[in-house]
């Protein structure tokens, strides 16, 4: 019988897990269905099920992952295959931006990543069995394929992790197990991972080559650049902010467009906000050094500063820099409402929305149409064949025919989020003369500057009350009501004035983004989520992995029974003997030893005696050694000692 390679099941259910974790914040517990996928296929890689029997659970995963979803049978009627195919591409078209699809969408994208992930990982686990290295070299290539595809479309912000997890992996493959290579490279690589963590700072990814020369985040610059990061971000913490809901915290508002790029305006508007509470919010300053405040709001009351100035752009600043543990308290108007209540405002109408519609300073010609996106009617032969041309027929094709504001919004946001046609990237050029059209019809990358400045280009000229806002993603919770905020979590985003509710905020960013927003702050991504449960807990997660390793050691059970001869009660009891046996070592002289361990486990030690030398009734072995000595262990010593004890008994040499 040839010997089980247990060293080449674990490398390819770390790769499997690991794949499975990459895709977990976007698609959820779907994946969960995955887990006796990644078993076959590490029973298969350690030669314990045969490669027919994996085949065949491989060829019935292929309509059973379509199932697994949660899509009905009637897809996989060859009537239909033609439609699901379709689907299918369409739902992987998707996974850039998936946070942003529609329910229909994700259960599509999640078939899709089942079908590919579990194919791969079986045919995987058929190519490891083999000696030969092409053959190990090809299985090794499947099992990339969920951790390059998760790496592909950012479902990641830091890839680090899965370098690390390749690395072991392939250390698993190539020391079969023996402990000497494995301790020296996890030795390597916990060296060097702790230096990076010291050098870069918490949470901090691999910085990318020539970047170095750039300072470390200190200040958010609100004004708008549309080019490379002036500054290295590492995930360095700037406040804690403490709120009872999570906002996106503010800084300052752009009411203006100079047809280049959003900017404060010299006359900032005040419309009236019927659906705004009265909100507080405490400001712990960590790494920042911005004088200006950040709320969750319009500010109407500081606490605890000394005194502020108001500032540009509806802000307020304090009258010296801040320093690590200054703390001061706002109290902000803040709306809060559903898009239920919002579905049914018309896009607002009359000459005080008029300045935040408009596009460019100063007012414009009696002859320009309200809304700009009219133009497309007619276009003036200056504007053909021009971004400023292309503009407007975008925003007309978005918005013509619809009356409700928050549809127009909504029809804005899937443009730019969906279709795969705009990409995240904060690795830019330098901005040419229109960097927002040039994103829009050129570059189609971008970050949130270009996305949110963008969005409000498109909704200003449908009509839509629109300006861009600065400041900082909700951050990372981090106890009651309380949230970290990260240089990553600088952010712009836009708001919607709807009348009769007030200014909304709206993300049109993909959620590639490493800023961390509370989930339901944009209502539209909030009425959007579906039904794979995207962005599951690592609770969950966890609960994936252990019923991976659950299957893996029922299975390997059921395989091994009748192929390979039992460990007998009194080999596992001299394995776990606290002092080495010899040859006089008796069962009877093991009970005291294994006393040390606790009564139960010694007692067992009799049992053995008296099966063996008993009466011809009573001398066969127990049926279930392993599963007796693991519940005397458990009585002595506990889940997680018996767990350790096992082990060592089972890896123990005979005799030992």
């Amino acid at each position: 019988m040839a010997e089980r390679r247990w060293a080449d099941a674990a490398a390819l259910v770390l790769l499997g897990v690991g794949g499975v974790a990459a895709w977990w914040g976007a698609l959820g517990d779907g994946l969960l269905w995955l887990a006796p996928v990644i078993a076959v296929a590490a029973l298969t890689a350690a030669g314990a099920l045969r490669v027919r029997a994996a085949m065949v659970i491989v060829i019935l995963w292929l309509p059973g992952s379509i199932i697994a979803a949660g899509l009905g049978a009637g897809v996989i009627a060859p009537a239909a295959l033609d439609t699901t195919a379709t689907a299918l591409h369409d739902g992987l078209e998707a996974l850039p931006t998936i946070g942003a699809a529609t329910p229909v969408m994700q259960v599509w994208a999640l078939a899709a990543v089942l079908l590919i992930a579990g194919t791969t990982f079986g045919l995987a686990g058929i190519l490891w069995r083999g000696a030969a290295w092409w053959r190990t070299l090809g299985g090794f290539a499947m099992l990339l394929v969920p951790l390059a595809g998760a790496v592909a479309t950012q479902q990641t912000p830091d890839a680090s992790w899965i370098g690390a997890l390749v690395l072991v992996a392939v250390v698993l493959r190539i020391a079969h197990g023996r402990t000497i290579p494995i301790v020296a490279t996890a030795g390597v690589v916990g060296a060097v991972a702790l230096f990076g963590a010291q050098v870069a700072a918490p949470r901090a990814g691999w910085q990318p080559f020539g970047h170095s020369h750039l300072a470390q985040f200190h200040e958010l610059d609100t004004a708008q650049t549309y080019g490379p990061l002036g500054d290295r971000r590492t995930g360095a913490v700037m406040l804690d902010v403490t709120a009872k809901q999570p906002a996106l915290w503010r800084m300052q508002v752009l009411e203006a467009f100079d047809n280049v790029r959003w900017l404060v305006s010299r006359e900032a508007t005040h419309l009236p906000e019927p659906a705004a509470t009265r909100t507080k919010a405490t400001v712990e300053v960590r790494g920042l050094r911005n004088r200006s405040l950040v709320s969750p709001g319009r500010i109407t009351a500081v606490l605890g500063t000394g005194g502020t100035l108001p500032e540009p752009g509806d802000a307020r600043a304090l009258l010296a820099e801040p320093k690590e543990g200054n703390v001061y308290t706002v109290e902000a108007a803040t709306v809060h409402t559903t898009a239920a209540r919002l579905a049914t405002i018309p896009i607002p109408k009359g000459h005080q929305y008029e300045p935040l519609t408009q596009l460019g300073l100063g007012r414009p010609p009696r002859y320009i149409p309200e809304p700009l996106a009219r133009l497309a009617k007619s276009m003036p032969a200056p504007l053909k064949g021009t971004y400023w041309g292309r503009l407007f027929n975008l925003s007309w094709k978005l918005s013509r025919g619809v009356e409700s504001e928050l549809k127009v919004v909504r029809r804005v946001e899937d443009y730019l989020l969906g279709g795969n046609r705009y990409h995240y990237t904060t690795e830019v050029g330098a901005p040419g003369r229109e960097p927002l059209l040039e994103f829009l019809f050129h570059t189609h990358k971008g970050y949130c500057q270009h996305f949110a400045g963008a969005a409000a280009l498109i909704l200003r000229s449908a009509g839509v009350p629109t300006r861009v806002i600065v400041g900082f993603a909700t951050g990372e919770p981090i106890g009651h009501d309380t949230y970290a905020v990260r240089d990553e979590d600088a952010h712009a985003w836009i708001e919607v004035y709807f009348p009769g509710v007030g200014w909304v905020p709206f993300n049109p960013t993909p959620s590639a983004a490493p800023a961390d927003i509370s989930a339901g702050i944009d209502v539209l991504r909030a009425t959007a989520a579906g039904p794979t449960g995207a962005g599951g807990t690592a609770l969950q997660l966890l609960g994936g992995a252990a019923a991976v390793a659950l299957i893996l050691f029922l299975a390997a059970r059921l395989t091994r029974r009748g192929r390979a001869p039992r460990t007998p009660l009194s080999e596992l009891l001299v394995r776990l003997a606290p002092e080495p046996s010899g040859p006089r070592t008796t069962l009877r002289s093991l009970h005291p030893t294994l006393t040390e361990i606790g009564p139960a486990t010694a007692d067992l030690a009799l049992v053995a005696e008296r099966s063996r030398f008993g009466a011809p009734a009573a001398s066969a072995d127990p049926p279930r050694p392993g599963w007796m000595v693991w519940r005397a262990l458990v009585d002595d010593v506990g889940v997680r000692r018996a767990t350790t004890l096992m082990l060592r008994a089972a890896t123990a040499p005979n005799g030992a």
